[in-house]
This record gives structure tokens, sequence and C-alpha cells, in this order.
């Protein structure tokens, strides 16, 4: 998990990378990326429902073009759409014209179902060249800045658990679904949002957290 003088320092030196949306009102946006899956998402959606929480959803192309149903389910019951490229693989390795390709290839998939503005890299890695293609592509580049290493690690609840220990306010939550290998997530949502309630922190999308900011921002500037 990411510490958080790190995160700062990253988001210090590219700005137009969206790591935390800061605000006063107890609230984390949480995203999940690599889905949709038949096998993972559902379940995750019922676990969403069933706690009246919001997420952003970072699709794959290939995977929402194979499931359009899932998708249209999940933008149904009020869940974020956000482009994770076409394929599951590193950004940072792509020429640039292929990454645009890709990012304008899974877009066309996704705004079938809903507006897609914010776009999450492969393996959590951008050049230069990638994030200028995505600002000409009117994209906002979102990475986070709580992040367990879910897809790498075993465990379920205990990860869950450390999520909503270390979230705070404004903070961005990034977890993986995907194929059925990663149905551990479930397991590990459900700790992380019956932790985060304790806490009383609201789970939500990452557009939500941002238009919260934004008015938050725009108010201290009438007054």
């Amino acid at each position: 998990m990411a510490p958080r003088a790190p995160v700062g320092a990253a988001a210090r030196r590219w700005p137009d990378i969206l790591f935390r949306a800061e605000s006063a009102r107890p609230a984390v946006a949480l995203t999940l990326d690599d889905g949709p899956d038949p096998a993972v998402t559902p379940a995750v959606l019922d676990l969403l429902a069933a706690s009246g929480c919001r997420a952003t959803f970072f699709a794959l192309g290939r995977a929402a073009d194979r499931h359009p149903a899932i998708v249209a389910r999940l933008v149904a019951e009020g869940h974020e759409l956000g482009n994770h490229g076409w394929d599951d693989r590193p950004s940072r390795v792509l020429p640039p014209a292929q990454f645009e390709a890709d990012l304008m290839s899974a877009h066309e998939v996704l705004a079938e179902h809903a507006p897609v503005a914010l776009m999450r890299p492969g393996s959590g890695l951008i050049g230069a060249e990638q994030r200028r293609a995505l600002r000409d592509r009117g994209y906002r580049c979102v990475l986070g800045s709580v992040y367990p290493l879910d897809a790498h690690l075993p465990q379920g609840r205990a990860l869950g658990a450390l999520v909503a220990r270390w979230a705070r306010p404004g903070d961005i939550v990034i977890l993986h679904e995907g194929p059925r290998s990663r149905a551990r997530v479930v397991a590990m949502l459900g700790a992380a949002l019956r932790g985060l309630r304790r806490r009383g922190l609201e789970v939500t999308t990452v557009g939500d957290l941002l238009a919260a900011r934004e008015a938050v921002t725009s108010n201290a500037s009438a007054e």
C-alpha cells in the first residue's frame, strides 16, 4: 500500500494525474480494475448493492465487448465506467500510437453504455506522450492512493481490513476483479466495506468525489 508521502510527491510532480481528491466530505472512491467477468463481477455488484455503495469500474475494452450485459447492469445500478485500455497489459510499454488505438477501441465499446472520461493505465505506469494523448482525447488519468497489492497477494479479508484502516477522506482505493482467479476480491471487498462503514466513510465513485471537491472549491472562491 502506497505511503502518503510518496503519493503526495507524485501528485505534485504529475498534477495531470489524479491520485486522490481532497474533500471535507467523509468519503472515499472505490475503483475496481480488469473486469467485467461473468464469474466475479456479478458477485461484486451484488455486494455493492447490498452495502448501498457505488464504485468506478475501470473496464477492459475486450472484456466489456464480450460481456455487454454486465456493463449495462453496473451502469444501471449507478456505478461509473472508466477506461482501462483494450487488454490487461502495461500501458507504459505501448508505443504512443498503439496506446491511443487501444484507448479509443475501448472507448467505443464503453461509450455505448455511458459517458467515459476517466482512464487508468495498465500497471499504473504511463509516459508523457501517453498522458498527452489522454488530454487530447478529453480523458483524466486516474491512479490512486490506497492500493493493497491485491492482484499479487492471496489474502482476502485481511487485506480488506487493512484497506479500511488505511483509507482517509478523499482517498482513491484500487482493487482488482476480472478473471475467476480474482474471486477472493469479494471477501476482501466485504471486509473493506464493513470497516469503512464502521469508520463513517461513504464509498462512492471517482466522479462523485471529484464533483464534491469542485463544489467545495467553487464555494470557497465565491466567498
